[in-house]
């Protein structure tokens, strides 16, 4: 469930609550919010931006940890959104095609470091840290780090 603010104070608080449930919770010194109290005016939107640099890696971490229920549908998924992104490469839809035929977990580190579309694509998400991108191809990263 998602709240509505009206006014952007209480979103302020809303969200000043919520950074600290997450430092008491995970033992982490918050320095780049330590100098934010929630009755000094602020701007929240920088504060938010600060701490992104500290959420993205947890939320690498996150995504990996998380148990992957069906790895045929989340590789099914990542092969047609490849599809679709690569429509008008003929050289990378082959290689799409070789990565649908030839696949296994054991075969993730090979098919990320070989010449062609899944280390431009990977590496393009991680660098943008563009959360919907990462999400379509966690599978991967999880096979590379097991």
């Amino acid at each position: 469930m998602q709240d509505a603010f009206s006014v952007p104070d209480d979103l302020y608080h809303c969200l000043w609550k919520w950074v600290q449930e997450f430092a008491d919770e995970s033992n982490v010194l918050l320095s780049t919010l330590a100098s934010c109290l929630p009755n000094a005016t602020t701007n929240v939107i920088n504060n938010v931006a600060d701490f992104a640099e500290f959420w993205y890696p947890l939320y690498i971490d996150f995504l990996l940890d998380l148990p992957i229920i069906d790895p045929y549908s989340e590789r099914c998924r990542f092969i047609e959104q490849c599809r679709i992104h690569f429509a008008r490469n003929p050289g990378a839809l082959k290689l799409i095609d070789d990565f649908e035929a030839n696949y296994t977990p054991d075969k993730a580190l090979f098919y990320y470091s070989c010449e062609g579309f899944i280390y431009r694509l990977v590496n393009r998400a991680l660098r943008q840290q563009a959360i919907d991108g990462i999400t379509s191809f966690r599978f991967l990263l999880h096979d590379i780090r097991d």
